[in-house]
């Protein structure tokens, strides 16, 4: 929240995030009317996963490499991060809310 601040004061000119959490977070923090998303990403690459090799887990490692192949693998963690996205600016917007009335309660 504080980079979004000093981008609204111009101390910054910019604030790199990623397109669906930054998304989120301006409409959590209700600046999605003031700031603007490049159409285009600044950075593109590759994403990987790091396990502990002390992880109970680690042997499903080959089951996840091979889901992440499949076809359908993409659009379903599209679908996921927009699902998410909404549920954290609601969950934000929420906590802002009942932080706001806690305040006015205790004066």
């Amino acid at each position: 929240h504080q980079n979004f601040q000093k981008l609204m004061m111009g101390r910054v000119d910019f604030v790199p995030l990623g397109r669906f959490s930054g998304r989120a977070m301006l409409q959590a923090f209700k600046l999605d009317d003031q700031l603007v998303i490049l159409p285009h990403p600044i950075l593109t690459g590759n994403l990987f996963i790091s396990m502990s090799k002390q992880s109970q887990y680690l042997h499903l490692l080959p089951q996840v490499e091979k889901l992440m192949q499949t076809e359908g693998y993409y659009p379903w963690v599209e679908s996921l991060l927009h699902q998410y996205a909404t549920l954290y600016t609601e969950d934000y917007q929420r906590m802002q809310s009942n932080s706001k009335q806690q305040s006015t309660l205790n004066r």
